[in-house]
């Protein structure tokens, strides 16, 4: 199977509960399956907080991921991680690679 690259919001206080806020929406939308809906519910390995370098926003991570580059040290893969980024205003940015 392949691999598609994701970008999903999710909502909570704790990045915590944004993850399971962003997979809950994912598993509503592709209806609850466990396989390869391409989306952050097939990231099983859970997320990895990523701070942005200066200048930096979501694109620039969703950039250096999709290349296969490591961000800020971090490499993302299929059913690996997805990085998280805090908003500061309760919601989280997810960008990863879902199985599809």
């Amino acid at each position: 199977m392949g691999a598609c690259m994701f970008h999903t919001t999710g909502y909570g206080k704790t990045v915590r509960e944004a993850y399971n806020d962003a997979r809950d929406e994912a598993s509503f939308e592709n209806g609850h399956q466990d396989g390869y809906s391409g989306d952050i519910q097939t990231c099983h390995d859970g997320y990895a907080l990523v701070d942005l370098k200066p200048g930096d926003d979501v694109d620039d991570v969703y950039e250096a991921i999709g290349e296969g580059d490591a961000y800020n040290g971090k490499y993302f893969k299929k059913w690996g991680k997805c990085a998280a980024i805090d908003n500061g205003n309760g919601t989280f940015d997810f960008i990863g690679w879902g199985a599809c």
